[in-house]
């Protein structure tokens, strides 16, 4: 179906932030073609990466976000980066921990929001396999761009492939969703971002806890950020995700 997830990265004004995903996971936060649906939230399952001095912990859980006392401990934790997914199922697949973002192999970590239907994506989650195939594509090609871009040319048939990819000294985030999506559910489908002197925030939502100066990503754009220097990257749809961006 869809997820709500985010990356933060800086001196992070980590209350608001935290405070801003809970919502946004409850479906109490911004305004977009589901607000309005009764019962309708991300609560089948969460997880986090963190970076604290330099290292990297990772944790998911099969409850809602706002049920799981993990979160709160959040607020009382330090880290200098952040990356948060709240996961709403697509039908037929099971809420269970081996479903639950973000995935993480060989150094890479990996969340998605959409539902992918082609054939080499069913029978087990879809998230899971996108992740799979875009490791391959870096393993073949030796380029993380390179790989983004084989990948999501090779999916067919979608709502979203909006994901954020973590690995080494870099975050790479894509927000791509099919023209039918783009005609149906414009806002849900969207990813925003917040670049400030101090920090750098790439998220599902603007998160109203934050306050202004969000811009809207355009659809088809992959974003790179440099997690150490904090400097940030758009490559466009024009260029297919830009062999002159890397």
């Amino acid at each position: 179906m869809g997820c709500r997830m985010l990356i933060g990265i800086g001196m992070l004004p980590i209350k608001e932030l935290l405070d801003g995903f809970l919502l946004m996971a409850q479906n109490r936060n911004e305004e977009h073609e589901y607000s309005s649906w009764d019962k309708f939230n991300h609560g089948d399952g969460w997880g986090y990466v963190v970076r604290r001095k330099g290292e990297l912990k990772s944790y998911r859980q099969v409850a809602p976000c706002w049920e799981d006392p993990e979160y709160l401990s959040l607020y009382h934790t330090s880290f200098d980066l952040i990356l948060l997914h709240a996961r709403k199922a697509s039908p037929m697949l099971p809420v269970d921990l081996d479903s639950t973002h973000p995935f993480q192999m060989d150094g890479w970590y990996f969340c998605h929001n959409g539902t992918i239907y082609d054939p080499d994506f069913r029978n087990g989650s879809d998230s899971k396999k996108l992740f799979y195939k875009i490791l391959e594509s870096i393993a073949l090609l030796g380029d993380v761009v390179e790989a983004i871009r084989k990948t999501v040319g090779e999916v067919k048939n979608y709502t979203a492939l909006n994901f954020i990819l973590l690995g080494g000294k870099k975050a790479y985030v894509l927000n791509h969703y099919s023209p039918e999506e783009q005609h149906n559910h414009p806002k849900y489908y969207t990813i925003k971002c917040l670049e400030t002197d101090d920090y750098i925030i790439v998220s599902s939502e603007q998160l109203k806890s934050l306050g202004e100066g969000w811009k809207q990503v355009e659809n088809q754009t992959l974003i790179q950020i440099d997690t150490q220097t904090l400097t940030l990257k758009y490559i466009s749809p024009k260029s297919h995700y830009g062999k002159a961006q890397r």
